[in-house]
């Protein structure tokens, strides 16, 4: 689901005949767009934090999800997923921003003083559930609303 979510957002990147600074001025647009939908920033990230993470993201020659497993999510959700969909800001960078945020929203540290990023992220992909933004998703692809309908991994994903 989260691979729809991209192409639904970010449908430029994918299908647009725009040049590098087009598309990279339309993507940090819509990604300011998307985290006011699913209600991430402002009010659980502030606006200067939320603009470094998509730097850091779309800079970064190392992407944080290469740490983290989020490759298990991504199958999780579909059989097969073009994870370099996008020209400028593809779908691993919107991956790679999910979990920064995720990060830097919800550090929560076990007792050894390690983080748990996969809680992290879940805590994220719920709230994002619970926002507005869901909602609008599921009407922008035309799905019914339905508690089949989820952000959030499998069980079996994260046993």
């Amino acid at each position: 689901m989260l691979h729809e979510l991209y192409q639904i957002y970010f449908q430029h990147e994918i299908r647009g005949n725009y040049d590098f600074v087009q598309l990279r001025k339309m993507s940090e647009k819509v990604v300011f767009e998307f985290l006011k939908e699913f209600d991430i920033c402002p009010s659980l990230i502030t606006k200067s934090v939320a603009y470094k993470v998509f730097l850091a993201s779309v800079n970064s020659q190392q992407q944080a999800y290469f740490q983290t497993g989020v490759d298990i999510i991504v199958m999780a959700h579909g059989d097969f997923i073009d994870k370099m969909a996008g020209r400028v800001f593809t779908f691993m960078h919107f991956l790679d921003m999910i979990l920064r945020y995720a990060l830097v929203a919800y550090s929560v540290k076990t007792e050894s003083g390690g983080l748990i990023l996969a809680e992290a992220l879940c805590m994220l992909l719920e709230r994002m559930e619970l926002s507005k933004g869901f909602v609008n998703f599921e009407k922008r692809s035309h799905r019914p609303h339905t508690s089949k309908q989820t952000l959030l991994p499998s069980k079996m994903t994260l046993a």
